[in-house]
C-alpha cells in the first residue's frame, strides 16, 4: 500500500515550478577505479565540484551507474544535510521537459529520532538516526511512497560535530534514468522542506529562555543533570552542548550564537553531464 505525504498548502508554488530556476551544471568524470557507496567520500577529492546554495555536488559516471556525492559547505548546508531541523530532503530526476518530476529519492529527516545537541554525533549514518531513504512519485499535488530499488545505493555520514560536513553518497544505475536523459544530459532538482511551525516554536522558546536567563546563571545545573557536558553547559529545549557559564555578557551571547539559525526552504535544479565512455 502506498503511503501519501500531502503538500502542505504553505510551500510556495514556486517550489513546483521547476522551470523558474536556472539550472547549474557540472560534468560527470568517468572512475578510474570501481566507486564503493560507503558514506565516506574518499575517492572523490580531487574530482570537479559544483558549489551552490550552500551545497557542493560530484558527479561520475560509468557504463552502468551514475554516482552523486553531496556535501554540505555552509552553516545552513549542514544544518539542512544533517538534518538538525528534520527537513525532509527529496532528490528529483526531471524528465526532458526539465519540469515534469518522474520520480525521487527523499531522506526524511522529519521521522528521525530527536537527537540531543545541535550536531549529530561522529559517524552518524541514516540507520543510527532512524532514517530510511524512501523512493516518491509526484501524483498530481500528491507525493507517495514506492518501493525502493535494491539497485539504488545510499549512504551518508551525517555528522556535524566539530565543524565538520556532513555528506551524502549514492548510485543510480543508468536504466533507471535512460528515459530522462536528453543525450547525455540529466536534470535533477534537490528540493529542501520548510522547517515544521513545531519546531520553529521550539526553537523560538530556547532563544526566548536563553535571552531572558541571566548569564551568571547559565551553567548552574546540578552535576547530575549535565553529567554528559562540559562544564559550564547548557542544554535547551532543542539540545545540549551550548557553552555557557558565569562571568558576564560575552559567555551569555556565545551561547546564543551557538542555537542554529533556522534555514529556508531550498530548490536547485541540476543539470548533469554525463560521459559516453572513459579517456582515452
Amino acid at each position: 500500500m502506498k503511503i501519501l505525504f500531502f503538500i502542505l498548502s504553505g510551500i510556495s508554488l514556486a517550489v513546483l515550478a521547476y522551470s523558474s530556476v536556472e539550472a547549474k551544471t557540472i560534468s560527470c568524470t568517468w572512475p578510474e577505479k570501481p566507486v564503493i557507496v560507503d558514506g565516506r567520500g574518499m575517492e572523490w577529492s580531487l574530482f570537479p565540484v559544483l558549489e551552490v546554495d550552500g551545497f557542493s555536488f560530484r558527479t561520475m559516471n560509468d557504463a552502468s551507474h551514475l554516482y552523486l556525492l553531496i556535501s554540505a559547505t555552509t552553516d545552513d548546508g549542514r544544518t539542512i544535510l544533517g538534518g538538525t531541523f528534520q527537513q525532509d530532503l527529496t532528490l528529483w530526476v526531471l524528465g526532458k521537459d526539465k519540469k515534469t518530476k518522474l520520480w525521487g529519492l527523499r531522506i526524511p529527516y522529519s521521522a528521525r529520532e530527536r537527537s540531543e545537541g545541535h550536531s549529530n554525533p561522529d559517524n552518524s549514518t541514516f540507520s543510527s538516526l532512524g532514517i530510511v531513504p524512501q523512493k516518491v512519485m509526484q501524483e498530481g499535488i500528491e507525493v507517495s511512497t514506492t518501493t525502493w530499488p535494491n539497485s539504488i545505493e545510499i549512504q551518508g555520514d551525517l555528522s556535524s560535530r566539530y565543524g565538520r560536513k556532513p555528506i551524502v553518497e549514492l548510485s543510480i544505475p543508468v536504466e533507471l534514468i535512460s528515459s530522462a536523459r536528453k543525450g547525455n544530459n540529466l536534470q535533477l532538482s534537490l528540493v529542501v522542506d520548510p522547517v515544521s511551525p513545531e519546531i520553529k516554536r521550539e526553537v523560538t522558546l530556547e532563544l526566548d529562555e536563553l535571552q531572558h536567563q541571566p548569564s551568571g546563571e547559565l551553567g548552574n545545573s546540578s552535576s547530575s543533570e549535565n553529567s554528559d557536558m562540559p562544564a559550564g553547559g547548557h542544554r535547551g529545549r532543542h539540545g545540549g552542548g551550548m557553552r555557557a557559564g558565569g562571568g558576564g555578557g560575552g559567555r551569555h551571547k556565545d551561547s546564543l550564537s551557538q542555537v542554529p539559525q533556522i534555514p529556508k526552504p531550498v530548490q536547485l535544479a541540476l543539470t548533469i553531464e554525463m560521459v559516453s565512455h572513459p579517456p582515452h
